[in-house]
């Protein structure tokens, strides 16, 4: 067989293997928890199903990165991003697009308590208070103490009758002391409690080290042309909570987490002049059959930029091996239950993806991850080429001419130049191997 013809076969392999793994993939909509797109108590597919029935807004689902947000820093009024926790951390270029956005005159609305958003209320001056607040007193909280309900006043206020308690599952505190200060930052949403605190320790004991007092959750701060929102419990929205109910003095009663959550949402609109809601789900659980499934899609991917092309073929047979060996188990778990958006009143914006697979979703995402880190990748590809070579026989004379062409090789950041000077090594290497053959 004819070297053309071996790596005319060996590409059609590859190329087999990897349609065959999206294939398998294709049908799973990525709608991890938290997700607009997940009815299990762990989603949030009541509150979007909510929202499209004000009938108010364009909706818009973010599955990849806020770098994607960039283009519309110059046309962010009447924009909000709506961001219901997070599983992963941010990078700062992602949260510099944020900063931009909202200083451009758009709206940030963060419900987040423990995960990596909080680095985006760090950037607007919001900080959290160590501890979960907690209630002491049972005929204020659902069965634990870090499950506290909590009444709201400035809403309240405004309507000038009392909505329904909050229910809260463990939630942080915030301040923005220079916020307040200025007046640029309003604490919406506080501890109602008397018998609340903030515990420190986490260990449902008061202790000295333990505060009380009014600490807020809830905070509205003007920055540049925009605006930050923030709620420090990242379940206040969830289906768990939406239209749950809680017992006071033997009798049950409807919580007020749907109706305050909606009503807040279109006074801001209102104020603001709102129209269209993007929902950020780009920073949960990447998960496509099981963790070890993306984990080798991300490890291969690295590989085989790394490694010659003669083990591309291997290394797509271990991936399908591990996606497939995961199927069985995948199929036997309880599906995840999703809902779907309605046509007639959702409106996609052009360039954002709204729903899709789990293939996509991935495939999306390490397209995101090379435009950002992508000469950091190819140095580390450069020098693991080279460790290679320095162990081939007769490779000092290659070695001697390439280190006088490339004298100070960790320096250079142009990216063709880069990827030049990597064609050239794994060239080499391909050569040698050739010749060893």
């Amino acid at each position: 067989m004819s070297k053309e013809k071996g790596r005319s076969y060996k590409g059609l392999a590859l190329i087999t293997l990897i349609f065959s793994g999206l294939f398998l993939l294709s049908g799973n909509v990525y709608a991890p928890a938290y997700s607009i797109y997940n009815a299990t108590p762990y989603g949030a597919s009541q509150f979007y199903n909510a929202v499209l029935d004000t009938d108010s807004f364009d909706t818009s689902r973010l599955t990849v990165s806020p770098l994607s947000l960039e283009g519309f820093t110059g046309d962010a009024f009447g924009k909000m991003v709506i961001i219901i926790g997070s599983e992963r951390q941010y990078l700062d270029g992602e949260l510099d697009v944020y900063t931009e956005f909202v200083k451009a005159g758009g709206t940030i609305f963060l419900f987040e308590d423990f995960g990596p958003a909080r680095s985006i209320a760090n950037r607007f001056g919001i900080e959290f208070l160590k501890g979960v607040l907690k209630e002491t007193n049972p005929d204020y909280y659902t069965n634990s103490p870090d499950k506290p309900l909590i009444f709201d006043t400035f809403v309240s206020g405004l309507l000038g009758f009392q909505l329904a308690p909050l229910q809260l599952n463990r939630a942080a505190a915030i301040v923005d002391t220079a916020g307040f200060i200025t007046g640029e930052s309003i604490p919406f949403l506080v501890s109602s409690s008397e018998s609340m605190f903030l515990d420190v320790n986490d260990n449902d004991i008061v202790e000295s080290s333990d505060f009380g007092g009014q600490l807020p959750l809830g905070i509205f701060k003007s920055y540049g042309d925009g605006y930050f929102i923030i709620i420090s419990d990242a379940s206040l929205p969830l289906n768990q909570n939406w239209n749950s109910k809680f017992t006071y003095q033997g009798e049950q009663y409807d919580t007020g987490n749907a109706f305050y959550i909606i009503l807040l949402l279109l006074m801001f609109a209102k104020q603001y002049s709102i129209n269209t809601l993007i929902f950020d789900e780009s920073h949960y659980k990447i998960d496509l059959l099981s963790s070890n499934g993306i984990l080798s899609f991300i490890l291969g991917s690295y590989l085989t930029l790394v490694y010659s092309s003669y083990l591309t073929p291997i290394i797509g047979v271990m991936v399908l091996l591990i996606l497939l060996s995961n199927r069985r188990r995948f199929k036997i778990r309880e599906k995840l239950k999703t809902v779907y958006g309605r046509s007639d009143k959702e409106k996609i914006h052009e360039g954002i993806v709204s729903r899709p697979t789990n293939a996509e979703r991935v495939l999306s995402e390490q397209y995101i991850l090379y435009k950002v880190m992508g000469r950091g990748i190819i140095h580390i590809a450069i020098q693991d080429l080279l460790t290679k070579i320095k162990m081939m026989e007769n490779s000092e004379v290659f070695l001697t001419s390439f280190e006088e062409k490339y004298p100070d090789i960790g320096n250079i950041r142009n990216f063709e130049a880069l990827r030049r000077i990597y064609q050239e090594l794994h060239q080499y290497l391909e050569e040698s191997f050739s010749r060893w053959l």
